[in-house]
């Protein structure tokens, strides 16, 4: 079975698509079973998502900035999870 801590690699790198069927298999299952690598693939991509919107804007907001990066901050560094 894929261990979180190579899953979490994975999702952080982007590499979760350019697998074959069966290890693409293998990653859907260890989400389907493991709430937390869920979760934190649900942040990576909200930050993905956040970064775009960000990037599109000619002059971000600094105070929208600081809030973003301390609510990421706090989601993602409290979570400790990681390794299994």
């Amino acid at each position: 079975m894929l261990k979180c801590r190579d899953l979490t690699r994975m999702i952080a790198s982007g590499e979760t698509e350019d697998f074959g069927f069966l290890k693409r298999m293998e990653i859907r299952f260890h989400l389907f079973m493991c709430k937390h690598c869920r979760e934190y693939e649900g942040q990576i991509r909200s930050i993905g998502r956040g970064a775009k919107k960000m990037a599109a804007e000619a002059e971000p907001d600094q105070e929208q900035l600081q809030r973003l990066e301390k609510d990421i901050c706090g989601k993602i560094c409290n979570n400790g999870h990681g390794s299994s």
